[in-house]
């Protein structure tokens, strides 16, 4: 947990949508696939913390 608006995050693609109809096509449904690579990287460590022991 932290304040997140020290988290950065950087896009390394586009992002990609394919659209998947062979399986639906029975039903006239379509179905959707979304993807994009991205890199996490804290601006300052100190704003984070890890929670531990909690159920």
């Amino acid at each position: 947990m932290g304040d997140l608006n020290k988290g950065l995050i950087g896009k390394l693609n586009e992002l990609t949508i394919r659209v998947l109809q062979e399986r639906f096509a029975e039903n006239s449904q379509v179905d959707f696939v979304f993807g994009m690579r991205t890199d996490v990287q804290l601006e300052r460590k100190a704003h984070f913390a890890k929670l531990v022991g909690i159920l």
